[in-house]
């Protein structure tokens, strides 16, 4: 037997900014249930900054999984298929976040690992992966990271030979055969 659907809403009232520490705020839809919502999934929407009783474009309808007054959760639609309340709300908010240093390139941590990769300047890049990702694994906050996964992967995959180069120099910088490099 199937798994029951949610009713469908496109939109929900804020009525609580939640805990501080999570990302959702609470919101309540037309049959008067709670919704735990979330950003959406490029987070042009920052659902904290929006004043309770703001209406709000959602989707991704589905239901908790956890016993009490909250029946579903849902992410907000993308900042351009919101209200101008809502979009002013969220571009008061935009402050630029501070970054954070893991590890500094020294001569000796020539390789480190990152704990962010961004797609260099380029919208275009962006899009195909937002386009791909969805086509391929659906909207879900983890599909964008799997098809850069992929991408890195058939690049490894044509490119077998420079890889292998890249890895043994990286090997032997480790191991102090290449200092002077």
């Amino acid at each position: 037997m199937p798994a029951k659907r949610p009713p469908v809403f496109t939109s929900a009232v804020i009525v609580s900014h939640g805990p501080s520490d999570k990302a959702y705020v609470k919101a309540r839809v037309d049959d008067n249930n709670e919704v735990y919502l979330y950003p959406d999934d490029s987070e042009t929407v920052d659902v904290k900054s929006i004043p309770i009783g703001e209406t709000v474009e959602i989707r991704n309808l589905a239901f908790v999984d956890t016993a009490g007054p909250t029946k579903y959760r849902a992410n907000a639609q993308h900042i351009d298929l919101q209200n101008e309340n809502v979009k002013a709300a969220c571009s008061c908010s935009k402050t630029k976040k501070p970054s954070v240093v893991r590890s500094k390139n020294t001569s000796r941590s020539r390789f480190f690992m990152p704990s962010h990769v961004s797609v260099a300047h380029s919208e275009y890049r962006y899009e195909a992966i937002v386009a791909l990702a969805d086509k391929r694994y659906g909207n879900k906050t983890t599909s964008p990271s799997r098809v850069v996964g992929d991408m890195v992967d058939f690049y490894i995959r044509k490119n077998h030979d420079e890889v292998e180069m890249a890895l043994k120099a990286k090997e032997e910088w480790e191991k102090g055969v290449n200092l002077n490099s």
